[in-house]
């Protein structure tokens, strides 16, 4: 059992952060404020989920990349964090916001998966290429999501994604991950408490992101530096999280639109709770068999 220093500042301070910020930023004392809150999200997602990092993962190096490679989610975080601001504030069209996430996303991956250029990664450009896609589509998602229906809808959709990635880490046997994920979901049991005490908190413009991301970035590490021979199956249900986020656009549909908001809610996370629950379910289904028969031929 880790102790207990490790669970207050992995855990319980980036958790309680995250609450105390949000009601700050957003005033959530006070029905009658309009202010808008988003600019702290961004930089306060980022810090807390490096916060989490830095005391369940691992402790940076600085400069970047004198340590391990896994070090980079950490700077992810930040730099996504700083990112946030700058969206918060500045408000740069979509097309300019894009291009500044795909420049530092590409940056960390491919750095990332450098000990395995050119050796064991084959066509690792279109890897890069895919990944690239992949962080764009997760990021779109995610605004989309909390732009349209801000509230309850964009902590708990990051919540379902912390404890399908915890899930997925864990039956690869990446267990520092895996609690970094963990970690990531306790941040997001926060911002939900503090969304559902006011629903207008919105996750948009960097908030989503400052968590999704770092996310999908252990899931990447995870994948590629794994000791297991992955099997088609547990490939097939990393795939089916990797697109999980895209399921919650259902929300989006005409029909949903005019749903009350209690059922748009459902409408947009039931399909994602499905595909992130049956690979999570499965996977640790594995990782419980995989442990058995290991104990047994010891």
């Amino acid at each position: 059992m880790p102790p207990i220093s490790t669970i207050l500042l992995g855990f319980l301070v980036p958790a309680l952060a995250t609450a105390f910020g949000l009601a700050a930023a957003w005033r959530v004392w006070d029905k009658s404020a309009t202010v808008d809150g988003r600019w702290i999200g961004g930089p306060l997602f980022g810090l807390a989920f490096g916060m989490a990092f830095w005391n369940l993962r691992a402790r940076p190096h600085f400069p970047p990349g004198t340590g391990d490679v896994i070090e980079w989610v950490f700077y992810l975080a930040v730099g996504l964090g700083i990112l946030g601001l700058l969206d918060a504030l500045v408000r740069p069209p979509i097309w300019l916001r894009a291009i500044g996430l795909l420049i530092l996303w590409r940056l960390v991956i491919r750095v990332m998966l450098w000990p395995l250029i050119p050796g064991s990664l084959i066509l690792w450009e279109e890897w890069i290429d895919f990944l690239g896609l992949a962080a764009l589509a997760w990021w779109w998602s995610l605004e989309t999501v909390t732009r349209e229906s801000p509230g309850l809808a964009g902590p708990l959709l990051l919540l379902i994604l912390s404890i399908g990635a915890a899930a997925i880490l864990t039956s690869w046997h990446i267990v520092g991950s895996a609690t970094a994920a963990a970690g990531a979901a306790a941040i997001c049991v926060a911002a939900t408490a503090a969304a559902a005490w006011r629903g207008r908190i919105s996750l948009e413009r960097g908030a989503a992101t400052a968590i999704a991301l770092p996310l999908l970035a252990l899931l990447i590490h995870g994948y590629f530096f794994t000791g297991d021979t992955l099997t088609p199956g547990q490939q097939f249900f990393a795939g089916l999280v990797l697109i999980s986020p895209m399921l919650a656009l259902a929300g989006d549909l005409p029909f949903a639109v005019k749903c009350r908001p209690h059922w748009r809610l459902a409408i947009r996370l039931l399909p994602v709770i499905l595909a992130v629950g049956v690979a999570a379910a499965w996977s640790l289904h594995q990782y419980a068999q995989a442990d058995q028969v290991q104990q047994q031929d010891e």
